[in-house]
């Protein structure tokens, strides 16, 4: 997976841990965005798939960032990453 530079700024800007990046990529649920693109973020599945493989205390310590954090992917590049601020509105 590419990480444009726009993304890596935002990473540092929005303190998001490129381990967090990589579970998105990994265990992310994914919903279709604006031109194609695709917006990954942690369901109540993909927590579950992270408790499973990595332990409910590493998954409960890093809670806050999980629940929170999202990337946009198009094709194998993340275009940029943040925080939900709102409600997302499942397909």
């Amino acid at each position: 997976m590419h990480l444009t530079h726009h993304s890596q700024i935002r990473m540092q800007q929005r303190g998001i841990p490129s381990l967090v990046i990589d579970w998105l990529l990994d265990y992310g649920a994914r919903e279709r965005a604006s031109h194609g693109a695709e917006m990954c973020f942690f369901d109540r599945g993909a927590k579950k798939r992270l408790r499973r493989d990595f332990g409910k205390q590493v998954v409960d310590r890093l809670s806050d960032l999980l629940k929170k954090a999202y990337l946009i992917v198009d094709g194998d590049t993340v275009i940029t990453t943040g925080y939900i601020t709102k409600h997302i509105r499942r397909s």
